[in-house]
């Protein structure tokens, strides 16, 4: 084989390895599109038949500490929104929902459920993005105060509210999910806190992790060390480059 044919064939293997680095971030979040006037509902079971609440306001924070502001109809997305068909910029988002606890009531909560519609956008966009497995979103206890989510100032400290502490709930998600509006069973500890809320507004959230399957592990191939690769091919092109005329 000459030296033409070889340069040629590294010249589209480097261009083949840098089109790889380039490839749109993947996305792993769920409730993607999101925006409905009812994004939610707070389900409870009490002493005196059940009540059902409406979200009043929903929204998310990023993990730069920004948010999108407070309305029942923002966009609540969770998890990382990549330059795919999500369209987003590649920071993780944590989401939140209040409710207003009914006030002068006597009664006691001994269950609740959380709905939140999965929204079931025209493809190639998603309601919910995974790159392999189920998505996990788990909701958390929200000791911020309900009007720094619901007045729009929330930041970073709210941010990794949102994503730690006590765990409240817990559900995987699939694209199946999509244009429904599964139910989350609140833990005990949720219960106990909802019991101690009458009259007051509260916030619930939380954050998306992609549930990994257990495998054999593999290679990683970061973008840095695949542009590595990249530099490498073509340097080892110019080298016989080089050496073609050199034997010409």
């Amino acid at each position: 084989m000459n030296v033409s044919t070889w340069v040629s064939r590294l010249f589209v293997a480097g261009l083949l390895v840098f089109a790889g680095a380039a490839q749109a971030a993947q996305s792993s979040a769920v409730f993607a599109y999101s925006g409905s006037p009812t994004p939610a509902q707070l389900q409870l079971t009490t002493t005196t038949g059940p009540v059902t609440l409406q979200a009043t306001n929903a929204g998310w924070v990023d993990s730069s500490g920004s948010n999108n502001g407070s309305a029942v109809n923002r966009n609540y997305i969770a998890g990382t929104c990549g330059t795919d068909s999500c369209s987003g910029n590649g920071l993780e988002t944590r989401n939140w929902f209040a409710f207003q606890m009914p006030a002068g009531v006597t009664l006691t909560i001994t269950s609740a459920t959380l709905s939140i519609l999965v929204p079931n956008p025209t493809p190639p966009q998603q309601g919910v993005y995974t790159i392999t497995g189920p998505l996990v979103y788990t909701l958390y206890d929200v000791t911020s105060p309900a009007a720094t989510f619901t007045g729009a100032t929330a930041g970073l400290a709210q941010f990794n509210d949102l994503g730690t502490g006590v765990v409240y709930g817990t559900r995987s998600y699939t694209t199946a999910d999509q244009g429904t509006s599964p139910a989350i069973t609140l833990s005990p500890a949720a219960i106990t806190w909802l019991n101690t809320q009458n009259g007051n507004a509260i916030v619930l959230g939380g954050a998306a992790t992609l549930q990994v399957p257990q495998a054999v592990p593999a290679p990683a191939f970061s973008v840095g060390s695949l542009s590595l690769l990249g530099l490498g091919i073509l340097f080892a092109v110019g080298l016989l480059w080089r050496r073609g005329f050199a034997r010409a």
